[in-house]
């Protein structure tokens, strides 16, 4: 977090700022008073919705996040800690499938890993089991029934088993158990204006997005063009929902979310 911005909070503020309410008229006199800062807003108390509104309606010609310290501090232990609950409650099912991926998939790893974009937009390493042949130069945009993927790997893909590794970078603390899936670079870039607040959040192995195109892969099976309609289509509508998520997150909604991811599955 860059400490030479502007902190707007009951506990993070300029002493003429503190007690008062985060109306546009006090973010327009905060932003006249310091042009080239950026405005960060600590507090519990402030409506997301509201703040975006004042954002969008330019009340503030500046970037606006919004963060509750609280909501992030409850959210990184809960995920470290059920991560690491989850590693040892799962191992048995992890070598089983590790086993099967190096028996019925040979000549190629059992752990896939690709470079991926994560929180502020830097790099990391995301693991999953290997679902695909090795070598085959595919398109990111998986479809199901593409011959690069493999009988078991399709198993492995219908019920999300091969996502498991994912505990690890869960437990390392680059990614959260909720928030937008990681984008490979290129994707990222896309992002724009006030679409790259996303990036401000860890990424996930599940989101709402995950779950309203939980079965993406059968519904590009069915269009002409699987590479042109993700990226006009789900691509934007996952970006929208993202966003939405950015401004309305709460630990009990991710809690919700993981008990939906569950029972989906």
């Amino acid at each position: 977090m860059d400490r030479q911005g502007i902190h707007v909070g009951p506990c993070y503020t300029k002493p003429a700022y503190r007690g008062q309410n985060l109306y546009p008229s006090l973010l327009q006199r905060i932003a006249a008073d310091y042009p080239d800062r950026e405005i960060y807003i600590f507090t519990s108390d402030v409506n997301r919705a509201s703040v975006r509104g004042i954002a969008k309606a330019g009340f503030v010609p500046l970037q606006l996040v919004v963060n509750d310290y609280i909501v992030m501090w409850l959210k990184n232990i809960f995920d470290r800690v059920t991560a690491f609950v989850g590693l040892l409650v799962l191992w048995p099912v992890l070598l089983v499938v590790a086993v099967l991926i190096r028996c019925r998939m040979p000549g190629g790893p059992v752990i896939f890993r690709q470079q991926r974009v994560g929180r502020n937009g830097r790099l990391f390493t995301m693991y999953k089991f290997r679902s695909m042949t090795v070598g085959h130069g595919g398109s990111s945009v998986s479809v199901a029934g593409e011959s690069r993927i493999t009988p078991l790997g399709a198993v492995l893909r219908r019920y999300k088993l091969d996502e498991l590794p994912e505990l690890w970078n869960v437990l390392i603390g680059d990614m959260s158990f909720v928030g937008p899936r990681p984008d490979v670079p290129g994707y990222a870039d896309r992002l724009v204006g006030e679409d790259r607040l996303i990036l401000k959040l860890r990424p996930g192995i599940t989101g709402p997005a995950s779950l309203k195109y939980a079965h993406e892969e059968e519904l590009l099976a069915t269009v002409e063009d699987p590479q042109r309609y993700n990226d006009e289509v789900i691509f934007p509508d996952k970006v929208r929902i993202n966003l939405d998520y950015y401004y309305h997150h709460t630990f009990m909604g991710d809690i919700r979310l993981i008990f939906q991811t569950i029972f989906k599955a």
